[in-house]
């Protein structure tokens, strides 16, 4: 600072400083607008972090599911790869308790870089079995985190839209040529926890001296009874005379999301003399 006495320059020090926490330096410039000195003695919190290991599976309904007395009011899922870009994150069922877990709150379905400001002092965690693959929580209060982007990206011509298909976990095939009414299951409503997608489903069905055969891929919680016992996803109907040797198939044309705590049954009204079944589809 600068002050002048009868006409002389004279150069006074600078205002004292705060040693944790630098004052004005230079005039248009402002202090940082957190304490410093508060995050050093705790009286501001600082990023804490637990790490779940998901190659086990957890649900309330086994009596398996995992508490956390953790606490905060900010929640964030780290991506989580490991130093040569592998991806090591997971995906989980996460329910924002208070002391009481009982009743379970309602759960939100964590995927990697999940923020959530809401506050909790437990946690009460969900999920399939996910080989190799875990969900790092970052947790505390009043954390400033924010979705964001590593680089800016600009589009200078017409971007193009190539389809590169899709990915499944599991693959169900079958050529077991059924009863009339007798459903194959694909999968149970007890593996089913966390839901999934059925990204393809398709069936050929041979039948003699039938003039008209139903099939159908469906979920139920229990084993259906007839075609329609269920929520319908893809159906066929064969119409020929009748002793002529009769073909239908079944499929759907996009990815269907199904919820959890429902079996996937194939089935069909009569006996069939051959059969060939495929499906693909993902559990969560």
């Amino acid at each position: 600072m600068e002050t002048f006495d009868n006409g002389r320059r004279v150069v006074q020090p600078s205002p004292e400083q705060n040693e944790h926490l630098p004052g004005v330096s230079f005039p248009g410039f402002s202090p940082p607008r957190d304490d410093v000195q508060a995050v050093r003695d705790d009286r501001r919190s600082k990023p804490l972090y637990y790490t779940v290991d998901l190659s086990t599976a957890r649900s309330f309904a086994a009596g398996t599911a995992l508490l956390l007395p953790i606490q905060g009011n900010v929640f964030y899922s780290d991506p989580l790869f490991d130093l040569s870009g592998n991806s090591l994150a997971g995906i989980a069922r996460v329910h924002f308790q208070d002391q009481n877990i009982s009743p379970v709150g309602t759960y939100l379905t964590i995927l990697p870089q999940f923020i959530g400001h809401l506050p909790f002092t437990q946690l009460a965690i969900e999920n399939q079995a996910q080989a190799g693959k875990f969900l790092q929580i970052i947790y505390g209060w009043d954390l400033d985190l924010q979705p964001g982007t590593s680089n800016n990206v600009q589009i200078t011509g017409i971007p193009t839209v190539v389809d590169v298909g899709f990915s499944w976990a599991t693959s169900y095939k079958s050529t077991t040529a059924l009863l009339a009414n007798t459903p194959e299951n694909i999968f149970s409503a007890a593996s089913n926890t966390l839901g999934g997608t059925l990204w393809e489903a398709s069936a050929y069905s041979a039948n003699g001296a039938v003039i008209n055969n139903y099939a159908s891929y469906l979920m139920k919680a229990t084993a259906p009874g007839t075609v329609i016992d269920g929520d319908v996803l893809a159906v066929t109907r064969q119409n020929s005379a009748a002793g002529v040797f009769s073909s239908g198939h079944v499929w759907h044309s996009r990815s269907i999301r199904f919820a959890a705590g429902k079996r996937l049954d194939y089935i069909a009204t009569n006996a069939e003399a051959g059969a060939l079944r495929a499906a693909l589809y993902s559990l969560n």
